[in-house]
């Protein structure tokens, strides 16, 4: 017995539209095809269940009832009249989405900050308006809302120089939603910042300045933040006593003396390089390469490498010395390593001297 052959597979499956927890899609049709199945999976590549009950005749078709902000991946099949059915189409991804209809940078509109690294910024404020959605009470699901800041008169969009940290629902301000965030600049500096929104989960951004959305983006338009330097010019004392514990081409162990009785003590930097040039570059694009401690919190542009010392200036305090391992860049690579005293003014005392460790394979 001859097994029965598959129709043809569909082709050029495609989303024709995103809307309020619904997904619209088409394909090419296959010549004397009865119908056609659609599939759906919260994943990407399988556990792919059927959406429709009855066979569709149509070559397109709106899935509803769906959770917005999230990804659903989509194939179809074709039946035949004996209603065998065709492998699998090209898969697509759709997120069902709110569309945002207004927002803004609310207040305020200019801040003045002494830099700190524990002392944030006062609370900053934006507003959202999605029709339908934002005048019920609470905070709406789907909705992401960022604070961020970057340099003066920059566009914000795709600017790797902006820093953004996720704002927290306030309250339900008339038919609005509006959202609260704080920042703890770590450079003396002008700079701008803004608000940006999202009903695809960060897929894609919405920013907004002071005057709202409505005639798009612009950096005259943005908050302005001046970051000043503090009063206090005494850099902490400069660690003592950097030692190396213990090398690997794992990690590196290194210990140093605690800098006692300063109370402006925040924490400590090490930096690490793998030539005869120190480099300080543990940012977004290029991280790894400073690790900064501080009982306070975290400083927030260090990742991922970035580790926390708990309890360091309660150990301070105590004279404790101070241990931590370091991941290695490279089995057999030479690097050397210094200290850094920070204060919670964002002064850096001076460096140690130089210690230069080759971990053994």
């Amino acid at each position: 017995m001859v097994a029965a052959m598959p129709p043809p597979v569909p082709t050029s499956l495609r989303v024709t539209g995103e809307g309020d927890g619904q997904v619209s899609l088409a394909w090419n049709g296959v010549p004397g095809a009865a119908g056609y199945n659609l599939y759906r999976s919260p994943l990407s590549g399988g556990g792919f269940v059927k959406v429709n009950n009855a066979p569709l005749s149509a070559t397109a078709y709106t899935d509803t009832g769906l959770r917005n902000a999230r990804n659903y991946s989509y194939v179809v099949t074709s039946l035949d009249e004996k209603g065998n059915e065709s492998a699998f189409s090209n898969e697509v991804q759709a997120m069902p989405r709110l569309q945002i209809g207004w927002a803004n940078l609310q207040w305020p509109p200019s801040i003045t900050h002494t830099i700190s690294a524990i002392n944030r910024t006062p609370l900053i404020f934006g507003q959202v308006w999605i029709d339908g959605v934002t005048n019920r009470p609470g905070a709406t699901e789907g909705l992401r809302a960022q604070l961020g800041y970057g340099p003066r008169d920059s566009d914000p969009a795709g600017n790797p120089a902006w820093i953004w940290i996720e704002a927290e629902f306030n309250v339900d301000a008339g038919n609005n939603d509006e959202f609260k965030a704080s920042l703890l600049p770590d450079q003396v500096s002008p700079f701008d910042y803004a608000y940006r929104y999202s009903t695809t989960n960060g897929r894609e951004w919405l920013y907004a300045d002071l005057d709202g959305i409505g005639n798009g983006y612009s950096p005259s338009q943005a908050g302005k933040l001046t970051v000043v330097a503090s009063s206090d010019t005494t850099p902490p004392a400069t660690p003592t006593g950097l030692t190396v514990v213990t090398a690997s081409p794992a990690g590196i162990t290194l210990r140093w003396n605690a800098v006692t009785g300063d109370p402006t003590l925040y924490g400590y930097e090490v930096r690490r390089s793998t030539g005869a040039m120190l480099r300080r570059a543990a940012t977004e694009t290029n991280p790894g390469a400073i690790h900064r401690y501080g009982g306070g919190g975290s400083v927030h542009r260090l990742r991922p490498c970035y580790l926390r010392l708990a309890h360091l200036q309660d150990r301070a305090v105590q004279g404790s010395a101070v241990e931590q391992t370091y991941p290695c860049e490279g089995r057999g690579a030479g690097v050397s390593y210094q200290t850094f005293a920070l204060s919670t003014f964002v002064r850096s005392s001076a460096p140690t001297p130089k210690i230069r460790r080759t971990p053994r394979s």
